[in-house]
This record gives C-alpha cells, structure tokens and sequence, in this order.
C-alpha cells in the first residue's frame, strides 16, 4: 500500500475528494499522528467528505454533516476500547469485521481509535477483512505509532501521515530522542517514572506511557532491520517477540512501570543498532 502525508484538514478534504473522484478511495486507511495531530477531526473529514451533500465545505450544517459529527450517521461508526478496559478487544473487532458483511445500500465506513490498542487476537480477526475487503466497506485506524501493529496490518493498509511536511511532530522527536538516551545509558540517577512522564506528557496515565514505549521501540527495532548485518537479524527478532510477549503483559494488567523496566532492560544488548535506526 502507498503512504502520503497531510499536513492540515483542507489537504484532507481535497485528498479524498479527488480519491473519490477517480474511484482511487481504498478499503483501509491507516492515519498516523501523535496525540493532538487531529486524527479524529481527520477521520471525520473523511466520512463528510463522502456523504455530505455540499462537498463537505467548512461550517456545513446539511443533515449528512450533522449526523455525522453527533455520532449517529447509519454509515459511520466509531470504534474503540469498551468502557472500563484499556484494550480493543477481539469482540469489538468481531462486530466490525461482520458489519463488512452486511448488505446494504450505502458506504460504510468504520473508524477503530487508538487501534495500537488492539490486543493481538483483536488484530488476527481484523486482519483477515483486511485480507479480504467489500467493496463498499472501508476501514479507518488511527494510531499514535505503527509500531505495535502487525505488520501485515500495516502492509495492507494506505498510510496518511498527519503532521507538517511529513516530519515528525516535535514531541516524538523528543521523546525518541530521550528513549534512546536511556536504552544506551541507563536511567543515570533520575527517576525512572519522572522520565518515562517527561517523554510523553500529553499521555492519560503510565499505562499509556508504557504503551507509547514499547511501540517505538518496535517501529525502532523494525526501521533497524532494514539496515542491521544478517548476524543482528535474529537479535532484533527475538527482541521484537519480547516487545510482544511485554504488551500482552500490559494487556493482561501488568505494572505498567514493570513493563517499560522490562523493555529497557531488553532493549540494551541492541541498543546500538536501535540507536542508528529511524522512527518516523
């Protein structure tokens, strides 16, 4: 799938109206951006952009528009974690995959917030709609990082990053640049959870914090293995199966201080290579 990058809500609006235009619309649309980048807003855009009956200008109040942004639009539906739990789970992905199913006579769009969430049963089920899409069914995931993502999710989605110029937004930056600090030199005599607190403060709480974690040290290890000598590729393998094997911990209710002690402490033996890879 291609990727492309939109720095403002009119870039939006124009992309998808031109992919309209030319039948070019996809079945999956992956928006990437840090927490505020607008990926919501995005997402809505979107939907206005094909149901509206005046072109999804701005300020337009018609009745596709109204419903749409009130959240009751009989073809839009936004998905997310269930009340009360941190995590998509694979019944809500369940319901989105049989919604593609349905027969109707309208497209229908369903929008899954946060999707680096998913627990990784939640991403096998969806991954075999994306595998197999209808063709008046589109998919839209938002996530702060691709990193905690299948990659055959993200392979079979078109990729739209959120931010200007398709550079990344100053808070990864810095957050990335901070992570690396600690994964080559250790916490130095600063508190673990000041820092961890410092890298993403626009996070809820440390859950999120550590989930933030240990996605860009995936998206890190992957960019890496782009690069690495065929003697690194089993080391960063088995680091990414222990990325993995740390958010079903944090999935299953594990401290998340204990889960991004844990990344660290696996990150180190290939810090190097971690350092010299690029995170979008």
């Amino acid at each position: 799938m291609s990727t492309q990058t939109l720095s403002s809500h009119e870039h939006a609006r124009e992309y998808f109206r031109r992919a309209r235009e030319k039948s070019r619309l996809s079945h999956a649309y992956l928006l990437v951006g840090a927490p505020g980048s607008g990926k919501t807003r995005f997402s809505l855009d979107f939907c206005r952009s094909l149901f509206c009956a005046d072109s999804a200008a701005p300020g337009c109040d018609c009745a596709q528009c109204r419903s749409i942004e009130n959240g009751n639009h009989a073809g839009v539906t936004v998905y997310g974690p269930l009340e009360g739990k941190h995590v998509i789970d694979i019944d809500t992905i369940r319901e989105v995959c049989e919604r593609s199913h349905y027969r109707r006579d309208h497209t229908f769009i369903a929008i899954i917030e946060g999707a680096e969430r998913m627990s990784i049963p939640a991403m096998n089920a969806l991954l075999k709609t994306l595998e197999e899409p209808a063709g008046d069914f589109i998919i839209i995931l938002t996530v702060a990082s691709t990193g905690s993502l299948l990659p055959t999710i993200v392979s079979r989605c078109h990729r739209l990053y959120l931010g200007s110029g398709g550079e990344s937004v100053p808070e990864e930056e810095t957050a990335v640049q901070a992570l690396r600090e600690v994964v080559l030199r250790g916490w130095g005599s600063g508190d673990p959870g000041k820092i961890i607190s410092d890298m993403f403060p626009e996070a809820e709480n440390n859950r999120e914090r550590a989930q933030r974690v240990l996605a860009l040290l995936l998206e890190w290890s992957r960019s890496g293995m782009a690069e690495a000598q065929v003697s690194s590729l089993d080391a960063l393998s088995a680091f990414q199966e222990d990325l993995l094997e740390l958010r079903r911990a944090l999935d299953g209710n594990v401290s998340p201080d204990l889960v991004v002690e844990q990344a660290v402490k696996r990150a180190r033996p290939v810090g190097e290579l971690l350092a010299a890879s690029i995170v979008r």
